[in-house]
C-alpha cells in the first residue's frame, strides 16, 4: 500500500503538497477518481478520493479515517549522540522510527565528535520511514540538546543508560519494561559516556545497565535496546 503526507484541511477535505504532488501524479500516474491512501503524521490514516488535480497539488475527498493506525500506547524516547559518519547515524534515525520511537533527542555528550545535525534532512528520512513501516504518526525529533539539559528535562518514568562499565543485565529490568508506559533510552557516542555524565545521568534517575559483555557500535546499541523494546512490548 502506497501511503501519501495528506494536509487536512476539514472533516471531509485534504489535499498533497508540491513534493507529494509530483510523486503521485507524475511517478504513479493517479488521476482524478483514483482512491489513495494516507496518513496526517499525527496518528490517523485515511483513504480519499482525489477530486482536482493540478501542477502543483491535488485535492482529495476523505473517505473513511482509521485512529492510531499501525501505533502502540507507550512512550519510547531514544536519545543519542550524533555520530562523526553521517550516514550511520541517519540509519539509526530511520531504523528507530520503524521500531516504534515516539520521540528521538539527538544529544551533545562530552565524546560527541559531530557538534551538528541537519532536522530538515532527518525529518524527511523519518517521513520515509513513517511510511515504510506503515505508521500514522511521525515521531518528534527534538533539536541537539546538551547532555546536561536533556538528563535533567527527561521526564519519562523509566530512563536506562547502557554504558561499557555497567554490569547491571538488561534483562533484570524486563518486569519494568514491560509494565512501563513511558521510558527512554540513552545511547553515548564513539567513545562512550565520560564518568561524570554517567554519575550526573544516575543523579536525575537514570538506571546504568549494561548490553552484554560485548562492545557494540553506537548504532548497534541503539537498534539492540529498541528490538528488545519491541519485543517485550509485543507490538
Amino acid at each position: 500500500m502506497q501511503l501519501f503526507l495528506f494536509q487536512i484541511e476539514s472533516e471531509t477535505h485534504a489535499s498533497l503538497d508540491e513534493v507529494e504532488t509530483k510523486h503521485c501524479i507524475k511517478v504513479l500516474r493517479h488521476s482524478i477518481g483514483d482512491i489513495l491512501h494516507g496518513i496526517d503524521g499525527a496518528g490517523n490514516k485515511y483513504s480519499a478520493e482525489i477530486i482536482k488535480t493540478t501542477k502543483k497539488s491535488v485535492s482529495l475527498h476523505i473517505l473513511s479515517r482509521e485512529s492510531k493506525w499501525g501505533e502502540h500506547a507507550y512512550r519510547i524516547q531514544l536519545a543519542v549522540s550524533p555520530l562523526r559518519i553521517r550516514d550511520r547515524f541517519e540509519w539509526i534515525i530511520e531504523k528507530a522510527v520503524e521500531l516504534g520511537v515516539t520521540e528521538i533527542y539527538p544529544v551533545k555528550c562530552a565524546r560527541s565528535i559531530k557538534k551538528q545535525i541537519n532536522q530538515k534532512r532527518l525529518e524527511s528520512i523519518m517521513l520515509s520511514a513513517v511510511k515504510q513501516s506503515k505508521r500514522s504518526y511521525i515521531p518528534k525529533l527534538h533539536p541537539l540538546t546538551p547532555f546536561k539539559q536533556f538528563v535533567q528535562d527527561c521526564d519519562t518514568a523509566f530512563r536506562y543508560i547502557p554504558h561499557c562499565t555497567s554490569t547491571e543485565p538488561l534483562h533484570n529490568h524486563q518486569s519494568n519494561i514491560q509494565a512501563s508506559q513511558s521510558l527512554t533510552f540513552f545511547i553515548g557516542p564513539e567513545g562512550d559516556f565520560s564518568e561524570p555524565e554517567i554519575e550526573l545521568a544516575q543523579s536525575h534517575h537514570f538506571q546504568p545497565i549494561s548490553l552484554g559483555t560485548n562492545r557494540l557500535r553506537t548504532e548497534t546499541a541503539a537498534i539492540y535496546a529498541l528490538s528488545i523494546i519491541k519485543g517485550l512490548k509485543g507490538w
